[in-house]
């Protein structure tokens, strides 16, 4: 039984205007490669994107939000994000956090499909072709109310590199706040730091169904 990330999305909500937005990706060496993007049709869709040469991260920078796309899990990602964030006199009012996780088991022949189903909804429902749902609870983080919330699904997975379909449970972690007037910068590596072992446990419980 094996796991395949797809992404590891770390995010700040703040208010940039275009300059600010501007002045935020030209912060970045030449190690990275930075696009402005055509935003007429998408008023929310980012203005700029970041990517280091080597891939192994991606930066948005949008009007109201901030996101760091990574592959993988680790702290050391947390503390490369947040030392970006502190240290953006752009960055001023944060009004929410959010880290989200992507990935999939690869299902050809439905074993997880039907297990899943069994576990849940066959009971009241049959056998099911299509599976899909979504469980959101809501946890107090010191003193912030957070939506934790899971979706998973049977979808097709596509390899980028090789065009390869693979039939596959998809699992998706959502950790965000309810939104507030702001959030102390001197707070944020305490929250993510829990959201973090929040999204681990979720990560555990899934492992812990589906083997």
């Amino acid at each position: 039984m094996e796991f395949t990330p797809v992404s590891f999305q770390l995010t700040v909500f703040t208010n940039l205007t275009i300059d600010d937005a501007k002045m935020l990706a030209k912060s970045f060496d030449q190690s990275y490669k930075k696009m402005a993007l055509a935003t007429v049709a998408l008023p929310n869709a980012p203005w700029f994107r970041i990517t280091n040469l080597n891939q192994s991260v991606n930066i948005d920078l949008s009007n109201n939000r901030i996101d760091y796309y990574y592959l993988n899990i680790s702290e050391e990602k947390i503390t490369e994000f947040l030392d970006f964030i502190n240290n953006s006199g752009q960055v001023r009012n944060i009004s929410r956090l959010a880290i989200n996780y992507n990935y999939f088991i690869a299902d050809e022949d439905n074993i997880y499909k039907k297990k899943l189903n069994d576990l849940f909804f066959s009971r009241f429902f049959g056998d099911v072709e299509e599976l899909l749902f979504r469980v959101n609870n809501q946890k107090k983080i010191d003193d912030l109310l957070f939506n934790v919330i899971t979706d998973c699904q049977n979808a097709i997975a596509q390899n980028n590199q090789n065009l390869d379909s693979t039939k596959c449970i998809m699992f998706h972690h959502d950790i965000n706040n309810i939104s507030t007037d702001n959030i102390e910068k001197d707070k944020l590596l305490g929250y993510f730091t829990k959201m973090l072992k929040e999204l681990n446990t979720l990560i555990e419980k899934i492992n812990g169904i589906i083997k």
